[in-house]
């Protein structure tokens, strides 16, 4: 689950409460150790997928970053799909930014 939610910026509160879930369903690990385990299986979890994950968080951040300037200027994010349909964002805030 976490592996699945990574490239998508789970948070590492988010993937420590889906690796606990899972431990507490399997029932392995007793109730005093789970909290432990659960925090070492998060970061072995965090640190394996950005190790192999490089370039797609790059990219994430990137786009995160294009979309954080455009949103400030109060812009639609747009583009064109690879199959050639348009695409827009319109989220905006109201009020005025100066850039």
């Amino acid at each position: 689950q976490t592996v699945m939610t990574f490239v998508y910026g789970v948070t590492i509160s988010g993937a420590r409460r889906q690796i606990r879930s899972q431990l507490e369903q399997l029932q392995i690990i007793p109730q005093s150790e789970l909290q432990a385990v659960s925090d070492y299986l998060t970061r072995l979890t965090i640190a394996t997928m950005e190790n192999m994950f490089t370039s797609a968080r790059e990219i994430m951040k990137w786009l995160s970053d294009c979309a954080r300037t455009v949103g400030r200027i109060s812009q639609p994010i747009a583009w064109n799909s690879p199959l050639g349909f348009p695409v827009e964002q319109p989220y905006r805030r109201p009020g005025k930014f100066a850039i």
